[in-house]
């Protein structure tokens, strides 16, 4: 880190000391970030809007080719002034050492990179949700035109890329969670399969924590506040933990729900829409169509005192 120019020794006293963490990443490499748990607190956030796939995924109509760029280390590649740096100071075993590019473990990294990566690219034919940068097009024309043009750009602004982790005029490419392909929009298999593996709860957290991983998906499941309503009946506080035949009833028929989860249409602002709502004694649910075939699907579970309006 010191001969690439990440980080230097640090000699005179520092307001901020941190810890260092040693992380492994995902292809087996380490990585060194600090744990600024006191840093964080003191911190002033940006609060730069983070883009959701929602957003991206309504600014590209008939996407039929995608290539992904994955930036290289990417919040290494924003350099720190010298009083930001001095913030950054960690101790290590061999003596303390500053950041002298913008730190894993800090607060306000994501939202810092998020503003830098589209001051950058502004204008340019993609989508960036942080590091990953999304490139299509409705031909394989459009989408060379359109990469070209941004791999222009990453060369004039001499942005790094990791080969490993970029993909190149691919018909599905996975993004953010989801899976875009030049059908529509799926969930990521690796999500589906961790909700499909996972065991029945024996506890309130077991409920809590297949709950969460379902509610990412619930885009793709129709009527899911109806369908999880045993399920949540068991969160509530006065409620004792029972597991009975209805609540194994609910967990089986998401688990099937998600094996064939239906594929969502790109939402194309020139299509006219059918919005298609209905209530239950437990839920709200509501569908967009385009052509009738479904955009997106909506849920809410109604309280407990909207469970009892006429």
């Amino acid at each position: 880190m010191t001969e690439l120019g990440v980080a230097k020794p640090v000699q005179e006293p520092t307001e901020w000391v941190s810890a260092m963490v040693a992380v492994r990443k995902k292809d087996g490499t380490g990585r060194l970030c600090i744990d600024p748990v006191h840093l964080n607190k003191a911190l002033l956030r940006p609060h730069h809007p983070m883009k959701t796939v929602e957003q991206v995924i309504a600014d590209m109509p008939g996407a039929k080719v995608f290539s992904i760029l994955d930036a290289k280390c990417g919040f290494w590649q924003v350099p720190l002034s010298e009083e930001s740096s001095k913030l950054t100071t960690f101790m290590t075993p061999v003596g303390r050492y500053a950041f002298l590019r913008m730190p894993y473990g800090i607060s306000t990294g994501s939202e810092v990179f998020q503003r830098c990566m589209e001051q950058l690219f502004e204008g340019q034919p993609c989508a960036i949700v942080v590091d990953d940068i999304l490139v299509w097009g409705s031909t394989r024309e459009e989408h060379d035109l359109h990469l070209r043009q941004v791999m222009d750009r990453i060369r004039a602004v001499n942005l790094k890329l990791n080969p490993d982790k970029c993909r190149f005029r691919v018909s599905e490419v996975s993004y953010v969670g989801h899976l875009l392909t030049d059908q529509g929009i799926k969930p990521d298999p690796a999500k589906t399969d961790a909700v499909r593996s996972m065991p029945t709860p024996t506890d309130k957290l077991g409920v809590q924590r297949f709950l969460g991983m379902t509610n990412y998906l619930s885009k793709f499941i129709p009527g899911y506040s109806e369908t999880t309503a045993p399920l949540r009946q068991l969160l509530l506080q006065d409620v004792e933990w029972c597991w009975q035949e209805h609540h194994m009833a609910a967990f089986t028929r998401l688990k099937e729900l998600l094996t064939s989860p239906p594929v969502l249409q790109y939402f194309d602002v020139h299509q006219p829409v059918v919005l298609s709502a209905d209530a239950s004694q437990h839920g709200l649910g509501a569908v967009c169509l385009q052509n009738n075939k479904p955009v997106a699907f909506a849920s809410r579970a109604l309280t407990e005192t909207e469970s009892r309006y006429a």
